[in-house]
């Protein structure tokens, strides 16, 4: 994942303990890092969850500590993919269920989630799901003709919050919305 464009260099953020991050891909096709921040396991379809799980507590003991997690899953799609979207489904549910627990127990900062999806590459039952359990949902479209992409503002748990329609653009390695 490359995220130069915005001035973002993720092996110094790693390198410096700002970031950890668990490479689902890798754990399935068996890559191997040598980074220290990068985590994975050998598992499946049926080992994915408790061991997405265990690295994610080894994580937050070794890197997070008591600072806010932030995930970013790079894509539900492809998750979705890889696990087919029925398991992926009662994964994402039980994965909630784990979460609503660990807020009953667990003293510690709550985790900011974000998901990054192709709609295009998914069921209209499998968006529907997301959607269900999403607190916010923003929309990115882009037409090759243009050099920027609309952002559609879905979703907000807010009590006075309406659908908002912006530009969304990275300009000089800035984000600009306007």
């Amino acid at each position: 994942l490359e995220l130069k464009r915005i001035n973002f260099d993720l092996n110094e953020k790693g390198e410096n303990g700002d970031l950890g991050i668990i490479d689902i891909f890798a754990s399935f096709y068996g890559i191997e890092y040598e980074q220290p921040y990068i985590y994975y396991e050998n598992m499946d379809q049926e080992t994915y969850l408790p061991k997405f799980m265990a690295l994610y507590r080894q994580m937050l003991k070794e890197k997070i500590k008591d600072r806010r997690p932030i995930g970013i899953q790079v894509t539900a799609d492809g998750f979705a993919f890889l696990l087919g979207e029925e398991r992926e489904l009662r994964t994402f549910q039980k994965n909630l269920a784990e979460k609503e627990n660990a807020l009953i127990r667990e003293k510690r900062k709550r985790p900011i989630n974000i998901t990054l999806l192709n709609r295009h590459r998914v069921s209209q039952r499998y968006l529907s799901w997301l959607s269900l359990y999403s607190q916010y949902q923003i929309d990115f479209n882009s037409q090759e003709s243009q050099m920027e992409e609309k952002m559609l503002i879905r979703k907000s748990p807010l009590p006075s919050f309406k659908p908002t329609k912006l530009n969304f653009k990275i300009e000089n390695g800035k984000v600009l919305i306007t």
